[in-house]
């Protein structure tokens, strides 16, 4: 069987979500960039702010026990964070089996 090529992106994704140490650089330009506005308790990897999660939560007007599905979600970060302030029930799905790992505890 011949050897598949990986995309780079993935393999810094997978080296990027499997590593659980601090992350202190580049949260600290998130958080120097956005102010209060960062959600740091999420450990996430993006750009997205408080305001964007709580624009979201009144765009999605999602009802406790509802499913949300996250495609694409890393760490899961956002998802988590709607899950939590809503009550729905969240599914995450990623190629990188590090972020999936990561979002779900394990």
């Amino acid at each position: 069987m011949a050897k598949q090529e990986r995309n780079l992106n993935h393999v810094y994704s997978e080296q990027y979500f499997g590593y659980h140490g601090p992350r202190t650089w580049m949260e600290r330009i998130w958080r120097d960039a956005l102010g209060a506005e960062f959600p740091d308790e999420l450990e996430q990897y993006g750009y997205v702010t408080r305001h964007d999660l709580a624009e979201l939560k009144a765009r999605l007007v999602l009802q406790k026990g509802a499913h949300l599905l996250d495609v694409g979600g890393g760490r899961g970060g956002p998802g988590l964070w709607m899950a939590a302030e809503t009550g729905v029930r969240l599914t995450g799905i990623d190629v990188v089996d590090a972020a999936v790992e990561f979002a779900s505890g394990t």
